[in-house]
C-alpha cells in the first residue's frame, strides 16, 4: 500500500452612470465568416502590440539543484491588468522571477501599441538581491484617492507601491506597515469588514524560516501526501481606519480571524459565496485540503467542511476563479488541479453553488475537468453568447521532449530512500519534462452549464507552460481578451475577434462610501428572460489579475430589462433603460 501511495508523490504541486464611446472592430481573422465555427477567434499579438516580454527563473541554493526545474515551476510567471494612468484604457504589469530580472509596465496607446515604462514608473527594479523575486501583483486604490496602486508580492518582502497619478510610484511598504518576508504564491485587495477601506490577504506557500538561496537545511518540502499543513502561514492585513479615514496602514490579523492557514496554498479568492452580504474566502492549497470560510458579519470566519466536498478534498489546488456559470444567480468556483492519465488523474474541480452554502463538484459530469496539469484560469464570455466560457493555461516542466519525470517519481515505489520533507533525497529532474508542452483549455459553455474544449479550433494553440491569465477589453471593441503569463516564456496576448451580431455590455465601477475600487461590488444582470452575476473581484486565480471590467455576453437580440449593483457597502441600485453595445461607468450614489 506504501508503495502505491509513492506514486502518488504527485507535488502540488436613482443612479448615475455615463457611456465611454466604444471604437468599431475594423477587421476580422476570418473575412467572410467572423469569429469562425464558434463565433469567436484568438489571435496572438505580443509582438505587434509592442510588447517583448520573456520571463526569467532563477536559482536557488545547490543544495536543492536535484529539483530546481520543480521549485522554478512553482515559483511561476504572473500578469496584472489595471488602468494605471486613468485614461480608460487597460495597463499590463508582468513580474519576472530571476535575481536581478526587471519587471515591466506595459502602458496601453489607445489600444494599438503599448509603450514599456516600468523604469520611468520605478516599478522595474523589484528583484534586488536579499529581497526575493515577483510571485505576482495586484492593483486597486487603497487609498481611495483615484489612482490604482500596485501591490507587488514575492518569494521575499511583500511591496507596496502609490500611485501618484502622475505616471510614478511611490514605496510605501513600510510606512503602510508591510515588508514582511513571505513566500508568497498570491495575494488578493479585499474589503472584509465593509468599512469602505480596503485589505490584503496574502496566501503562502513555503515557510518563512527558510532561505531558499542559503538553505540550513533540505527538509523543506512537504509532510505528507494527502493532507500536509507545514506550508508558509497565510496573512491577513487589516486597513487601519481612523476617525472614518482609510489610514493607509496595515495591521497583520490573520490569526485573531482564524484566517492563518497553514497549507501549501497557490491560489486565494474572495466573493459573497452565499449572499450574505460580505465577501467569504477560498484558498487552494497544494498537497492537500482547499479551504472555504464563510464571513459571518466580517466579525469572524466559519470554515466549511463538507464530506467529500469543499474542505475535504486531496487535490493540488492551484487556481480559484468565481462565475454564474449556468445563469442561476449563484457564483460557482473553479479550481485547476492534475490530470496526467496513467500517473495521476485528479481533474479540475468546478464547484456548482446550490445555495445555503451547500456546494457540489461538477466538472467531470460537465466536460470540464480534464485539462492536464492546470494553472491560472478565468471564467469570461468569450464568445458573447450570454454564457460564461473558462480559459485554463497548462503545463508544468517542457524541457527535453523525449524524457519525462512523472516516470522516475513512479520509480519511487520501489525501493528508493525516499523521505517526502527532504528535498535531497528527490530524484534529480536534470533536463526532464514533466507534463510538459500542454496547450491551454478554451472550455466553451453550451448555453447549459456543460463545456468542451475547442483551444485549437479558436487559435489557442501555444504550447508554453502556462500560469497566470488575465482578461481585458485592451482595444475597446467589446470582447474579451487574453493576456497570459509563461514560466520562462514569453507574455502572450491574444485578441478577440468575435461575430459582430454578438451583443454586449459593460459596467466599470467607482465606490463612494465604498472603497474607491468597488471591488467586492456583485451585478447581476436581467435580460431575454434570464439572469447572470459577476463579482468585482480584487485578484485571485494563479498569478492573473483580470481588469476591473464586468463584461457580459448578450447574444443576438437582446432585449435588456434591468441590472442591479449591490454595491460592498450594502447599498442596491437598479440601472434601467440600458443599451447593448455600450460601457457604462457608474458611480455609487
Amino acid at each position: 500500500m506504501a508503495r502505491k501511495r509513492l506514486i502518488l508523490v504527485v507535488l502540488f504541486s436613482g443612479f448615475v452612470f455615463s457611456v465611454f464611446a466604444v471604437p468599431r472592430v475594423t477587421s476580422w481573422v476570418h473575412q467572410g465568416d467572423p469569429g469562425g465555427e464558434y463565433g469567436f477567434h484568438l489571435k496572438e499579438s505580443a509582438h505587434s502590440l509592442g510588447i517583448d516580454f520573456i520571463h526569467e527563473a532563477s536559482s536557488f541554493d545547490p543544495k536543492i539543484e536535484n529539483i530546481t526545474p520543480w521549485i522554478q515551476g512553482m515559483h511561476g510567471a504572473s500578469v496584472a491588468v489595471c488602468d494605471f494612468n486613468d485614461d480608460g484604457w487597460p495597463d499590463i504589469y508582468v513580474t519576472n522571477g530571476k535575481v536581478g530580472s526587471k519587471n515591466r509596465l506595459y502602458i496601453n496607446r489607445g489600444g494599438k501599441l503599448f509603450e514599456e515604462v516600468a523604469e520611468k514608473a520605478g516599478v522595474a527594479d523589484v528583484n534586488r538581491p536579499g529581497t526575493g523575486i515577483s510571485t505576482g501583483a495586484a492593483c486597486a486604490d487603497f487609498d481611495n484617492d483615484g489612482h490604482e496602486d500596485l501591490l507587488l508580492y514575492k518569494w521575499g518582502n511583500l511591496e507596496l507601491f502609490r500611485n501618484g497619478g502622475d505616471g510614478t510610484f511611490t514605496r510605501v511598504t513600510e510606512k503602510a506597515g508591510l515588508g514582511e518576508w513571505i513566500y508568497a504564491s498570491d495575494a488578493i485587495w479585499w474589503d472584509f469588514n465593509r468599512d469602505g477601506c480596503l485589505d490584503i490577504y496574502v496566501g503562502a506557500y513555503w515557510r518563512a524560516e527558510h532561505n531558499l538561496w542559503n538553505l540550513d537545511t533540505t527538509r523543506i518540502m512537504q509532510d505528507d501526501f494527502d493532507r500536509s499543513r507545514n506550508g508558509g502561514r497565510n496573512k491577513l492585513y487589516e486597513q487601519v481606519k481612523d476617525k472614518g479615514r482609510c489610514t493607509g496602514t496595515f495591521k497583520e490579523v490573520s490569526q485573531q480571524y482564524g484566517l492563518d492557514d497553514t497549507g501549501w496554498t497557490l491560489a486565494v479568492g474572495a466573493a459573497d459565496l452565499n449572499n450574505k452580504g460580505f465577501p467569504d474566502l477560498y484558498v487552494a492549497n497544494d498537497y492537500g485540503p482547499d479551504s472555504l470560510f464563510l464571513n459571518i458579519d466580517g466579525s469572524h470566519f466559519k470554515k466549511l467542511i463538507e464530506r467529500h466536498g469543499i474542505g475535504d478534498d486531496t487535490k493540488k489546488g492551484m487556481n480559484v476563479a468565481f462565475g454564474d456559470f449556468k445563469n442561476s444567480g449563484r457564483l460557482g468556483i473553479y479550481v485547476t488541479n492534475i490530470t496526467e492519465p496513467g500517473y495521476l488523474v485528479e481533474g479540475n474541480m468546478l464547484w456548482e453553488n446550490l445555495g445555503n452554502g451547500r456546494f457540489r463538484d461538477v466538472a467531470w459530469s460537465v466536460g470540464a475537468a480534464d485539462c492536464g496539469w492546470g494553472w491560472g484560469a478565468v471564467f469570461g464570455d468569450l464568445n458573447n453568447d450570454g454564457y460564461l466560457d473558462i480559459y485554463s493555461a497548462n503545463g508544468m516542466v517542457s524541457a527535453n521532449p523525449k524524457t519525462e519525470y512523472w516516470y522516475d517519481l513512479f520509480t519511487m515505489s520501489v525501493g528508493i530512500n525516499l523521505i517526502l520533507e527532504d528535498a535531497a533525497t528527490w530524484p534529480a529532474m536534470d533536463s526532464k519534462s514533466w507534463s510538459g508542452y500542454q496547450r491551454s483549455c478554451v472550455f466553451l459553455n453550451d448555453g447549459r452549464g456543460r463545456f468542451r474544449d475547442v483551444a485549437e479550433k479558436v487559435g489557442a494553440t501555444d504550447l508554453y507552460d502556462g500560469r497566470g491569465v488575465a482578461l481585458a477589453d485592451l482595444d475597446r471593441n467589446g470582447t474579451l481578451d487574453v493576456i497570459v503569463a509563461n514560466n520562462k516564456g514569453p507574455l502572450l496576448v491574444y485578441l478577440n475577434r468575435v461575430d459582430p451580431s454578438r451583443k454586449w455590455i459593460q459596467f466599470r465601477l467607482k465606490g463612494t462610501k465604498s472603497n474607491r475600487s468597488a471591488i467586492g461590488a456583485q451585478v447581476t444582470l436581467h435580460w431575454n428572460n434570464q439572469m447572470q452575476v459577476q463579482v468585482l473581484d480584487g485578484g485571485g486565480g494563479d498569478s492573473g489579475h483580470s481588469e476591473k471590467l464586468l463584461h457580459f455576453g448578450l447574444g443576438g437580440n437582446p432585449k435588456l430589462d434591468h441590472a442591479e449593483i449591490r454595491w460592498p457597502s450594502g447599498k442596491i441600485q437598479v440601472l434601467r433603460q440600458l443599451e447593448p453595445n455600450k460601457s457604462y461607468v457608474v458611480e455609487e450614489p
